[in-house]
């Protein structure tokens, strides 16, 4: 724990009050008080608060419309099981090439080609799901590049008519809101008809490896100063908090050029309890490893994605570098945050106290430089 903080009458009183405004109870206080809760809510404070929003669709929950089933109707296929963790970023629109210049097709052979190529659709729980957080919908599903209205039909559910005809579902703007409408399954489709899927990106090509736990990976300098670097990853749309501003812009941040060979432990190799600082520490001196300098959290952020990071299950990554002193004259070290993990869109560069006894999350690295 951090020896210097001390808590006085004044900041006290200052909390107590604070407390009771926001209607906290005795026990309220006593559970922040557990564990490292604390910690989660010091990330808060700071800015890159662990804030995630989970979309969990239910596939197999029931989609058949009230006056529909009033009516007779059925479902008479739906694809899909279990819950869908939707990430609105994935939603996309399948545009097919039999529409092009004006052209028709009908609905059953739309979806025919689509599973020709392997495309998965998306079925009609997750058009409920959208009607019920329109605020997820893309911007661009409402028109097309003319400025007419777009159909998005959920393909993996076909409902049987009491007429015994076949129809799908779709998605519309009607210029102030989001409804569903339907279709016949059989008939030709107009070129402003979409297909609703789930957009796979590439995968992504390794240029790192992992050994037991450890991910290897090589950066480059330039001697780029650090006060250059704020500008650089700012330019990149990276964000830099004021904690990590005040270290890239202190005396003792110095760079050096070359190129360098990153070890980055995982949490994995400390489980529970023991993912704490000091034993961090002595893991990676027990693997002679060397102290990383500062400038390592700027090359790691320049030169590797998001995406990247994601692929390695790493969330965040401290620098474990000789301490620099904070605005506030605590020890500390700088990390790097990647997107969707902390406030959403945050992903840059954030510090760390250096506290022996500071715990991490389940998804965090520790860089060293192996010589």
């Amino acid at each position: 724990m951090n020896d210097q903080f001390k808590m006085g009458q004044g900041l006290g009183h200052h909390l107590e009050i604070a407390f009771a405004r926001n209607n906290w109870t005795e026990a309220d206080v006593n559970k922040l008080g557990q564990g490292d809760l604390l910690a989660e809510v010091l990330h808060l404070v700071r800015g890159t608060g662990n804030i995630q929003i989970r979309h969990l669709v239910n596939l197999v929950s029931d989609c058949l419309p009230k006056e529909w089933k009033q009516r007779g109707w059925k479902i008479e296929s739906h694809e899909g099981h279990g819950i869908l963790e939707l990430d609105p970023s994935k939603l996309g629109l399948h545009f097919s090439p039999s529409h092009n210049n004006g052209k028709r097709i009908k609905g059953n052979k739309l979806l025919t080609e689509l599973q020709s190529e392997k495309i998965s659709v998306l079925n009609a729980c997750v058009l409920d799901y959208l009607l019920a957080h329109p605020e997820i919908i893309p911007e661009d599903w409402k028109i097309n590049e003319n400025g007419n209205n777009l159909f998005t039909s959920f393909l993996g559910t076909i409902y049987r008519g009491s007429n015994n005809n076949l129809y799908v579902r779709y998605l519309y703007w009607n210029g102030n809101a989001w409804e569903w409408g339907y279709q016949s399954f059989y008939e030709d489709w107009y070129d402003q008809s979409r297909v609703a899927v789930l957009v796979v990106p590439e995968p992504i090509k390794k240029r790192w490896r992992e050994v037991d736990g450890v991910i290897y990976l090589t950066v480059t300098s330039n001697g780029t100063s650090g006060k250059a670097w704020i500008k650089r990853l700012e330019k990149k749309g990276f964000c830099v908090s004021d904690w990590a501003r005040y270290l890239l812009r202190s005396k003792e941040f110095n760079s050096m050029s070359g190129t360098y060979e990153i070890a980055i432990l995982k949490s994995i190799l400390f489980p529970g309890s023991d993912c704490i600082t000091k034993n961090i520490r002595q893991k990676a001196s027990e693997m002679n490893l060397t102290i990383p300098n500062p400038q390592i959290a700027c090359l790691i952020r320049d030169q590797y994605s998001d995406e990247e990071f994601k692929a390695m299950g790493i969330s965040s990554i401290a620098i474990m570098h000789e301490s620099i002193e904070d605005s506030c004259g605590n020890p500390s070290f700088l990390s790097i945050v990647r997107r969707g993990v902390s406030i959403p869109e945050f992903s840059g560069l954030d510090a760390f106290d250096d506290i022996p006894d500071y715990r991490f999350g389940s998804e965090d690295g520790f860089a060293y430089v192996r010589m």
